[in-house]
C-alpha cells in the first residue's frame, strides 16, 4: 500500500526487508488463514534457500540481508517472528482447510521450529484440527503433514492412526505420486508407528502397477526399508521392486544408502531374490570412487549378503 511504499522508498535494501517484515508482523492479525499459511510458507523456504546457500559456500548479498533479520544464527530462526507468526495462526487454527494445516506444519519442520503457544505445541494443535477433518487431505496433504511431524520429532499416535486410516480406506492408491507413497511408509517407519492397513494398501498399490520407472531409486529404497523395519510383510511388493531393480541396465543412479536399505531389507524379511542380489553386488563391485560408502553402508550390505551367502561382491 502507499504507506508501506513511502516507507520503503530511499532505504537501503536491509531496511526495506526489516520494514517489509514489519510491516507483516504487524499486519498478522488481519491476516485470513490462507494469507497466514502462505507467509510462514514463503519465508519459511526462504530460510532454506539460505541455510543451502551457506552450506555451498555461495552466500550473496541478497542471503546475508534476509538471513540477518529472519536468523538468529546460521541454523536457528529468528523466533520473534516465527512466534508473531505462530500465534496469528493458532488463533485462526479452527478456520484452517487440510491445505493450509499440511503447509504450515510443512513450513515449520523447513525451519526445524515447533512454537509453544502459551506452552501449547501448535503442531499439536494443527494435529487434533487435522483429525477432525482428515478426510479432506489430499495425498500430498497427508505425506507432506507426516514428513512434517518426523522432521520436527513430534510425537502424536492420535494423527498417524487418523492419517494411516485414511490412506488405507481408499479404494486405491493412484492419486499418490511415489514420493507421497514412500514419504508416508517412511515416516511411519521412523517415528515406529505401526499401521497394518496403511502398509499392506501401500504394498499392494506399488506391487500392482505394470512398471515402477516413475520411482525414484531413493523411494524404491525407502519403502523396502520401511516394510522391514516395520515387520510389515508383503512379499508382491518386494518381488515387484526385486524384478524391476534386477532388471534395469545399471544402477548407477543408484546412492550407497539405496543399496544398502535395500538389500537390508531383503534380509530382514528373510525374503530371497538372487537376480536383485547379484545385480546390486555387481555394481556395489564395480563402483567408482564417485560412490562414497560408509562404514554402515558397508555393514548393511555384508550382512545382507551373507544372509543367504550372496557372495557376489568380490
Amino acid at each position: 500500500n502507499s504507506l508501506l511504499h513511502t516507507r520503503l522508498k530511499n532505504r537501503d535494501p536491509l531496511h526495506k526487508i526489516q520494514a517489509l517484515l514489519q510491516h507483516t508482523t504487524d499486519s498478522l492479525a488481519k491476516c485470513k488463514p490462507k494469507e497466514l499459511a502462505t507467509i510462514t510458507l514463503s519465508i519459511a523456504k526462504i530460510v532454506r534457500s539460505i541455510r543451502e546457500a551457506h552450506e555451498r559456500r555461495r552466500v550473496n548479498f541478497y542471503h546475508q540481508a534476509f538471513g540477518k533479520v529472519l536468523q538468529e544464527s546460521s541454523s536457528d530462526p529468528n523466533q520473534g517472528i516465527f512466534h508473531a507468526l505462530a500465534k496469528a495462526t493458532d488463533a485462526n487454527l479452527p478456520r484452517f482447510d487440510a491445505r493450509y494445516l499440511s503447509n504450515t506444519a510443512y513450513a515449520y519442520a523447513l525451519l526445524g521450529y515447533d512454537p509453544k503457544i502459551d506452552e501449547r505445541s501448535l503442531l499439536g494443535g494443527i494435529a487434533e484440527k487435522s483429525i477432525d477433518c482428515i478426510h479432506q487431505f489430499e495425498p500430498q496433504n497427508l505425506s507432506n503433514t507426516v514428513w512434517s511431524f518426523v522432521k520436527l520429532n513430534v510425537h502424536n499416535p492420535r494423527l498417524f492412526q487418523s492419517v494411516g486410516d485414511a490412506v488405507a480406506s481408499k479404494r486405491d492408491l493412484n492419486e499418490f505420486t511415489p514420493q507421497s507413497l514412500a514419504n508416508i511408509v517412511w515416516a511411519y517407519a521412523t517415528m515406529k508407528a505401526q499401521h497394518s492397513g496403511l502398509f499392506q494398501s501401500v504394498g499392494d498399490s506399488v506391487a500392482s502397477k505394470c512398471d515402477l520407472d516413475e520411482f525414484k531409486p531413493q523411494e524404491l529404497a525407502n519403502i523396502l526399508w520401511a516394510h522391514a523395519t516395520t515387520n510389515a510383510q508383503h512379499a508382491g511388493l518386494f518381488q515387484k521392486i526385486g524384478d524391476s531393480i534386477a532388471a534395469m541396465d545399471d544402477l548407477s543412479s543408484f546412492k550407497p544408502q539405496d543399496f544398502a536399505n535395500i538389500v537390508w531389507a531383503y534380509a530382514t524379511n528373510n525374503l530371497q531374490h538372487p537376480n536383485l542380489f547379484h545385480k546390486v553386488g555387481d555394481a556395489v563391485a564395480s563402483s567408482d570412487g564417485s560412490k562414497v560408502f560408509t562404514t554402515q553402508n558397508l555393514a548393511n550390505i555384508v550382512w545382507a549378503y551373507d544372509w543367504k551367502e550372496y557372495w557376489s561382491i568380490e
